[in-house]
């Protein structure tokens, strides 16, 4: 999958935040900025060749954008040793059984989405933005 210049909006949607009892709301994220979602599993090797790119943005980007892992089905214990052993400082959402990837059409990892604050997809992706 390559970048989709297809817009289309996406409903408020809630996941639980990773090891934590707090829960991420699409709509309250977007009150501050641009969201972006970025997909993926311990075992996929092109999700962490990524990393240090999604940092770099993340960096860059903080006060114009919202930052979040979405993880696709891994249990705990792989997440918690993932995060770590990668210095990944996204907040990671558990998509626990996949059911939010799949409901959205998440078939491929790694993607990443950006969402404006009109809850409209302005990129969406297997490669993370250049910018934002």
């Amino acid at each position: 999958m390559s970048f989709s210049a297809q817009t289309r909006q996406i409903e408020n949607f809630s996941l639980p935040v990773f090891d934590s009892e707090a829960r991420f709301e699409l709509n309250n994220e977007l009150k501050s900025g641009l969201v972006v979602l970025n997909f993926w599993a311990s075992w996929c090797t092109a999700c962490i060749k990524e990393i240090p790119e999604l940092e770099a943005l993340k960096s860059k980007y903080s006060k114009k954008a919202n930052f979040f892992a979405v993880n696709a089905g891994d249990k705990a214990s792989y997440i918690k040793r993932f995060t770590k052993k990668h210095g990944f400082t996204y907040t990671v959402l558990h998509d626990k059984d996949k059911s939010f990837c799949k409901s959205n059409e998440i078939l491929e990892l790694p993607r990443t989405i950006v969402i404006d604050q009109a809850g409209k997809t302005i990129y969406d992706s297997n490669v993370p933005p250049k910018s934002l």
